[in-house]
């Protein structure tokens, strides 16, 4: 499958070439999410948000692009206001996603110090009977995922002793700075991302 892909998108690149519109069109290459494969003992995805799941491939390719790799942390909000900055366009009102072209200038600049991620599903939660419903943030230290149910079930995991988030210190005693830290975070970042309204900044 990952031939088959690489076979696709060179063939897109080719016509591009063959086309002389390479040097006037930005390529993007994503994915909606990632699959486990055997991580953590589970295959594809389903409420769940391991680092398998929500890691996807993320490649800028265009005039003015130089080839580099970041480790920033950037969202897939991100894609429509850099297409705009790039093409030389405003910004959309509303649009919670970032310009990421400064991290195409240099792949070490950070944007970001947290990721949000929703997930709200139309299937149902066993435990709650309810729609499944959960929210994550994400930081280069850690994830907190929480699961809409009371009381919130959760994960917490810390990426500096546990990278490969094996163990949930959701409810470790010891764990309870980290967690209050990133509920924090949790709440800023679902407040950053919540929907504007054209009411003006200031009133005569």
């Amino acid at each position: 499958m990952i031939t088959m892909i690489d076979d696709a998108v060179g063939e897109i690149m080719a016509a591009l070439q063959a086309n002389g519109q390479d040097g006037n069109t930005i390529v993007v290459f994503t994915s909606d999410h990632g699959d486990v494969f055997g991580d953590h003992g589970l295959m594809l995805k389903s409420s769940m948000h391991y680092q398998g799941v929500v890691r996807v491939p993320f490649v800028f390719a265009g005039p003015g692009i130089a080839a580099g790799q970041s480790d920033s942390l950037v969202s897939s909000l991100d894609i429509g206001r850099t297409l705009t900055a790039l093409a030389g366009l405003g910004g959309v009102f509303g649009s919670q996603g970032l310009d990421l072209t400064p991290v195409l200038d240099n792949p070490a600049h950070e944007l970001r110090e947290q990721i949000l991620i929703e997930e709200e599903q139309m299937f149902r939660d066993p435990d709650t009977g309810r729609s499944v419903n959960f929210r994550t943030v994400i930081t280069q230290q850690a994830r907190l995922t929480v699961r809409s149910r009371r009381p919130l079930l959760g994960e917490l995991y810390d990426f500096t002793a546990d990278p490969l988030e094996t163990v949930n210190r959701y409810d470790d005693p010891g764990a309870r700075e980290l967690r209050a830290e990133m509920m924090d975070r949790l709440v800023e970042a679902m407040m950053l991302h919540s929907t504007p309204n054209r009411r003006p900044w200031a009133l005569a």
